[in-house]
């Protein structure tokens, strides 16, 4: 378990993954209070066509808010001995929703990854009618985004998805690396 100053409590996994917390000048810079970051050294599935979850990366209690800054792709996913394993795509979200944190996103250096990928921002869906040329909103669908404040104990997983192939697994990669922000709050 890791506390820091009273305000953040997680507990940590026993996997490889590294999990920190983030230092005054990290914190200010990204938003965040911890970095989570995984190598290719951390992707092990030696199957074809297999994912890899990893679960309970880090563990949040009942009255803690959790959100995703953002992903931050350090160095593309790649296999030196060929271009055709073009796709790795990384997933986050918790026990209850595999994506409630991040859908999959392609971090493969072949595939059409991105750099960076900011968490989603919370958004409100009106749905409006007209009634004699005035218009009145009849529902309101608010969407959380990449934030979310949990009722009961649960853990932050991730999952590594390879691209379809007959030949290449997860543990074929030789070269990337993936950082994720996340702030993770005591509720008061």
């Amino acid at each position: 378990m890791l506390a820091l100053s009273g305000l953040w409590m997680l507990a940590l996994s026993a996997e490889a993954v590294s999990v920190h917390p983030l230092g005054v000048e990290q914190m200010a810079r990204w938003g965040a209070t911890h970095a989570i970051r995984f190598r290719h050294t951390d992707l092990t599935t030696a199957s074809t066509n297999t994912m890899q979850t990893f679960t309970n990366v880090f563990s949040v209690n009942s009255n803690q808010y959790v959100k995703l800054v953002g992903m931050k792709l350090v160095r593309p996913f790649s296999y030196s001995e060929s271009n055709a394993f073009n796709s790795v795509k990384v997933q986050a979200g918790d026990g209850s929703s595999t994506n409630r944190y991040l859908s999959f996103t392609e971090v493969n250096q072949y595939g059409a990854y991105k750099e960076f990928v900011p968490g989603t921002a919370p958004s409100l869906t009106l749905v409006a009618v007209s009634n004699n040329g005035t218009n009145m909103v009849t529902n309101v669908t608010y969407n959380a985004g990449a934030e979310y404040t949990y009722t009961a104990s649960d853990t932050v997983n991730f999952m590594f998805l390879p691209g379809a192939s007959a030949t290449y697994k997860l543990d074929d990669l030789d070269a990337g690396e993936v950082e994720f922000y996340f702030k993770v709050l005591d509720k008061f």
